[in-house]
């Protein structure tokens, strides 16, 4: 789900003081779902 995501990465660039931002940046970095929702901004930008 895109909405899942999107909440979870709003959720990494919020609390930036936390700890657990790190891991959670990571696994949302390594993740598929992240990556397909980075690429089309990326190729709209070209």
């Amino acid at each position: 789900t895109p909405t899942l995501i999107y909440k979870r990465a709003i959720t990494v660039v919020t609390p930036a003081h936390a700890p657990e931002t790190a891991s959670v940046l990571l696994d949302a970095e390594t993740s598929p779902d992240f990556v397909r929702l980075y690429t089309p901004r990326t190729r709209k930008g070209r």
